[in-house]
């Protein structure tokens, strides 16, 4: 897990170093998490990341707590769709690891497997 947040701080932000309350790799993992738990929708993320935020501290920052639905969908927008695949690789390597061990035998719905590729995030401008 450790591999994977380091990925996260090597994001390439490229918002206004001043207006910046909220890192860009804590809303990447607090998406992917969010995913994990079937929250799909920008809304249901920020639901998820405000009911979870104490488990997610043990992993993110969170300097200014959770970050709203509009901050999630307008910085989410932003990131590449490299840097998206590189973290789905990492993550992919992760669980085929010793790392992490499932204790469910439930496969994941593939609408959240696919959900990250680039083809399927919209844009800021979209919504």
């Amino acid at each position: 897990m450790s591999e994977l947040l380091k990925y996260l701080d090597t994001v390439m932000d490229s918002r206004q170093e001043k207006k910046v309350r909220h890192k860009m790799g804590d809303i990447i993992a607090l998406v992917f998490f969010a995913l994990l738990a079937n929250a799909d929708e920008r809304v249901e993320i920020e639901i998820f990341g405000k009911e979870h935020e104490a488990f997610l501290r043990r992993y993110l920052e969170l300097p200014y707590g959770i970050p709203s639905h509009d901050t999630i969908q307008r910085v989410f927008a932003m990131v590449s769709p490299e840097f998206l695949q590189g973290f789905q690789t990492l993550w992919n390597e992760m669980l085929s690891s010793d790392e992490v061990h499932l204790s469910s035998k439930k496969s994941p719905r593939a609408s959240k497997a696919k959900i990250l590729h680039p083809a399927n995030r919209k844009s800021a401008r979209a919504s």
